[in-house]
């Protein structure tokens, strides 16, 4: 298990170890460093990162606003405890312009080391989680009728890939492609672009959002359809391959798929699936998906 690294600047010895000592008793994950001047500590940070500074304010040769400073510049997910015992309006101030969100006046009680080291902490958890990527949802045993559909539309208009991807980006199953094809980015890109072109067609007063989109390139076009529980199917096709005939096939095999697929609440009307109207967007991010290394010629 990784331990949390707590580093503690002070330039009194005793009051070094009596703040290292407190927070050991609270956690034996707890490594706890400790420095006696801002110089000492921004060496150890250097060479890795700590969870928490706790940090006195008073100290000679760098006192500890400027350490703040560049630690927010050296390591910016460390949260800091400043230390001092001074208490004024000024250096309250002082610390807020310095976004230090946790103060420890002087002198102290082991229960006031615990609270504060407790609540900033808890912070680098809360954002740690926040900055943790969403988990990819697993395969569900439909994916084999998902893939036979996607196999069928795939034949059926002699594209490069088929793909059903989730709303919020993911891929939920996907046929062809290869490893020059980043079919992930796609998914990401296309799940953004069908939650834009949403907000255009609301913008523009439609009842329904936009059910089809189509992106042309220079190699490729990529078709995409909204199905009716919200998931997209994603066709990826060469310029030889007529948009009608993909326009086509993916309306016949979209019962199937939704079929197929995990049932959700749909926001869709039902009948409005896959008519002739759709939408052509163009998007810069798509474009360099698919536009040959180098050239920048026209939309990319």
């Amino acid at each position: 298990m990784t331990k949390t690294r707590i580093l503690i600047v002070d330039d009194q010895p005793d009051v070094r170890m009596a703040l290292q000592m407190s927070v050991k008793k609270m956690n034996a994950q707890y490594a706890v460093s400790v420095a006696s001047d801002g110089f000492e500590a921004l060496d150890l940070l250097r060479e890795e990162p700590f969870d928490l500074v706790i940090t006195d304010y008073m100290m000679p040769g760098m006192d500890g606003l400027e350490l703040i400073e560049s630690i927010r510049a050296l390591s910016p997910n460390t949260q800091l405890i400043a230390t001092s015992a001074l208490q004024s309006k000024t250096l309250g101030k002082l610390l807020d312009e310095a976004r230090v969100s946790y103060f420890l006046p002087k002198p102290f009680s082991r229960d006031d080391v615990h609270q504060l080291v407790q609540e900033a902490l808890a912070e680098t958890a809360r954002i740690e989680r926040a900055a943790a990527p969403a988990p990819a949802p697993s395969r569900t045993p439909a994916d084999s009728k998902v893939s036979a559909c996607l196999n069928e539309l795939r034949h059926n208009t002699g594209a490069h890939s088929c793909l059903v991807v989730e709303s919020l980006g993911y891929i939920i199953a996907a046929e062809g492609g290869d490893e020059k094809m980043p079919l992930d980015s796609l998914a990401s890109l296309i799940a953004a672009n069908a939650e834009a072109t949403t907000e255009v067609s609301r913008l523009m007063g439609n009842p329904e959002p936009f059910q089809s989109s189509i992106h042309e390139g220079k190699r490729f076009n990529v078709a995409s359809y909204i199905l009716e529980a919200g998931q997209i199917v994603v066709v990826v096709f060469g310029k030889q391959v007529k948009i009608g005939m993909v326009q086509h096939y993916a309306r016949q095999i979209a019962p199937a798929l939704s079929a197929a697929l995990p049932s959700r609440s749909s926001t869709f009307n039902e009948d409005a699936f896959f008519n002739d109207d759709f939408m052509t967007s163009i998007d810069n991010s798509l474009d360099g998906l698919f536009m040959p290394a180098g050239d920048n010629n026209g939309r990319g």
